[in-house]
């Protein structure tokens, strides 16, 4: 069992899983991000997410994008939604803060 912490109420693996790569961000080079965009389907970070589950990992880091937020509605159409958690941050800096808030509470973030 890993251990665990406590964020604004709900207990979390200390090891958690990321967005960058599912989002297609490297940070290595252009090509790169495009082999994760293509490699990462919907359905790919939905088994992504069961083996982290199995794993004992039950929570995601990440921004918003629409690809993640429908793998989290998969996701959680065939599993508790307890099971896995996504804590969501902004994007896009202080222009789009209000509007990236109301995407990630939409899609279900904590």
């Amino acid at each position: 069992m890993l251990p665990t912490t406590t964020i604004a109420g709900y207990e979390f693996t200390r090891l958690m899983c990321g967005s960058n790569p599912l989002n297609g961000f490297s940070h290595f080079s252009a090509a790169r991000d495009r082999w994760l965009k293509e490699h990462f389907t919907v359905e790919r970070i939905v088994e992504l997410f069961e083996a982290c589950v199995a794993a004992g990992i039950n929570g995601l880091l990440g921004s918003y994008t629409d690809k993640l937020a429908q793998a989290m509605a998969k996701f959680w159409g065939r599993n508790p939604r307890d099971s896995f958690r996504w804590i969501g941050y902004t994007h896009g800096g202080v222009e789009m803060l209000n509007e990236s808030i109301k995407m990630i509470a939409e899609a279900g973030a904590v």
